[in-house]
């Protein structure tokens, strides 16, 4: 079984996560009491997208940050969106990027009206 929490391997027998310290009670089931049995299907895969947003928001930041700041906030609203559907995980990417974007675009239309 795994960990909910951490996705860490625990034994049947525990109570807790010696990991993280989570209560696995509830561990190592669905919905219909089937019993998880790979790490994969508690936590899903990372969000491409997510990973993506936050990676074009950063490099917006030192080069067209009109351009790759609307970028970043095109991925990282459908990569949490992805998350939310619980198809991938990574929303933090993905908000993270989205933000970064946001402060990208913003900042370059800021400059740009500084030199106009």
């Amino acid at each position: 079984m795994f960990c909910s929490s951490c996705g860490r391997e625990v034994s049947k027998e525990a109570a807790f996560c010696e990991a993280c310290g989570a209560p696995l009670s509830s561990v190592g089931t669905l919905a219909g009491n089937e019993e998880k049995t790979t790490k994969e299907e508690i936590n899903p895969p990372l969000s491409g997208l997510g990973v993506a947003s936050l990676v074009i928001s950063i490099l917006g930041i030192f080069v067209a940050g009109i351009i790759l700041g609307t970028l970043a906030i095109v991925f990282g609203l459908i990569g949490m969106s992805q998350c939310d559907k619980g198809q991938f995980s990574g929303k933090g990417f993905a908000r993270s990027g989205l933000i970064i974007g946001i402060v990208d675009v913003v900042g370059a239309i800021f400059i740009l009206l500084c030199y106009l």
